[in-house]
């Protein structure tokens, strides 16, 4: 059957099912996802489920975002729609969520409460035990990795390791959950695979904070090879307009999970979370999203590129930016930080080799205040200053801020002045996901940012602001109030 009947096919048998409430579920049951007629998905899907998979199974190369909030059952939904797959078109499919573990107890291990019967003595049923058993050849307990008699085979797995993926030729792959990824990464290494083999994409969250996931969100509204939704609690609703997730739900989650409101409007009516309490950029991030300031943006050739390190032993990310005597801070250059720390020389051959191929003036090196104690393999940085140096670089080393609170409203102050290009995608992602340290003892956020992936890029990013502020590259100070040893 071809795209345009089994589209027509399925509209008809929604029709006719929606006259018949009796047999509305019983189309999906048995033709949902089937081994040899029979139906293996042991619940009902909801009306907004239903809907789902008709547009998904109408498009060519499916691609799908959902935005759906909490308890809306979206693995429920998305794991049956990769088996069915599976069982049907022989391939490589991949069920991504934000880590290992989660992907061992969510899906691997976990199970679906089915109370659409009988409220008070559910039905319960194992994510795995959908897979007709005779038809599992293989079931790899420690990588998570099923194969499938017809020849598929199910990667199911966390997206901290997004290169265990590299390479594989897939032909479709949810990524769930992936608001709370920690970064874009895995998405960026599979989009090859995924245009290359022409896989369909399943992508669905709750939203986190004002992230890279919300970003992507909103660029592929308007994406036409893309189906996007976002609903709240008050827009999933069943044929009679009741409510799957009532206020009832949502209060008791409420008190039972202490949930301060920012969280309730995130995770039961899809707003991205802009708790000043939390993330630390977040409403300048949600600025430079709003007024188009990830853009394009090019080299001015009268300018300097001036470049910002934060040199460590686990990452380095590297800024290029240029200062327009407006105060316009122009991103036109980023250098993603990998696992493999590489010589301070390579770092400068890097810098160098950009601006003569783009005929660009070299501007200043900006190394942090700690030049001289912090360690790199068997170098220290002030080795790196002096190799800089001798490669003919303008070597400028920060002073030290004891104040982290004011050279962060500093670095605040200038992302209100930034544009930032769109290939830096991982800078714009850590800075939206830069966030105070959480105390779950005590339910609160702690003073310190919280040391995970996102700070590093961060980091770089004020010391391109202080190096501004205090003078370095020759322009205007927006604000000279600022104490470092304060």
């Amino acid at each position: 059957m071809n795209i345009s009947s089994l589209k027509t096919s399925l509209l008809k048998k929604e029709k006719e099912l929606s006259n018949n409430k009796t047999g509305k579920f019983e189309f999906f049951k048995d033709k949902f996802c089937t081994y040899n007629g029979k139906p293996i998905v042991p619940y009902k899907l909801r009306s907004y489920q239903q809907k789902d998979l008709i547009d998904f199974k109408s498009m060519k190369q499916p691609k799908m975002y959902l935005h759906y909030p909490r308890r809306s059952g979206k693995d429920t939904w998305c794991f049956p729609v990769l088996l069915d797959y599976a069982l049907e078109h022989v391939g490589n499919y991949a069920y991504i969520l934000p880590d290992r573990e989660q992907a061992s107890k969510v899906i691997w291990r976990g199970m679906i409460i089915d109370r659409s019967d009988n409220i008070e003595n559910p039905e319960v049923f194992r994510f795995l035990d959908m897979i007709p058993s005779n038809m599992i050849v293989k079931k790899n307990d420690q990588e998570k990795i099923i194969t499938l008699k017809n020849g598929s085979v199910i990667y199911l797995g966390g997206a901290t390791r997004p290169d265990s993926l590299r390479g594989i030729n897939l032909r479709g792959v949810v990524f769930s959950e992936f608001g709370f990824y920690r970064s874009y990464d895995v998405y960026q290494v599979l989009q090859p695979v995924i245009t290359q083999s022409k896989a369909w994409v399943l992508i669905n969250t709750t939203p986190n904070d004002y992230n890279f996931s919300w970003r992507l969100f909103k660029s592929l509204q308007y994406d036409d090879r893309w189906i996007t939704r976002l609903e709240t609690v008050e827009t999933l609703v069943d044929e009679n307009n009741n409510r799957y997730i009532t206020d009832k739900d949502v209060e008791d989650c409420k008190i039972d999970g202490n949930m301060p409101d920012y969280m309730v409007k995130r995770e039961f009516y899809c707003e991205p979370s802009l708790n000043s309490d939390c993330l630390y950029y977040a409403h300048e991030m949600k600025a430079i999203d709003d007024e188009d300031r990830i853009c394009d943006v090019q080299i001015k050739h009268n300018l300097p590129i001036h470049f910002a390190f934060d040199l460590g032993s686990d990452a380095t990310p590297i800024i290029g930016f240029q200062v327009e005597l407006g105060g316009t801070i122009r991103v036109v250059f980023y250098h993603t930080p990998t696992t493999e720390v590489y010589t301070y020389g390579w770092y400068y051959t890097l810098i160098k080799e950009y601006t003569l191929k783009n005929n660009a003036i070299m501007g200043k090196c900006i190394l942090p205040h700690d030049s001289v104690k912090r360690q790199v393999g068997e170098t220290t940085i002030s080795t790196a200053k002096q190799s800089f140096k001798d490669a003919g670089a303008d070597v400028v080393v920060l002073k030290r801020c004891n104040n982290k609170d004011a050279l962060i409203n500093l670095s605040k102050v200038y992302l209100n002045k930034a544009i930032i290009d769109k290939k830096a995608t991982h800078l714009t992602d850590s800075l939206s996901a830069y966030s105070r340290e959480y105390n779950d003892k005590d339910k609160i956020f702690g003073k310190k940012p919280k040391h995970d992936w996102a700070c590093h890029a961060s980091d770089c990013w004020q010391y391109v602001s202080q190096s501004i502020e205090e003078g370095n590259l020759s322009v205007r100070k927006v604000n000279q109030s600022y104490k470092w040893g304060g």
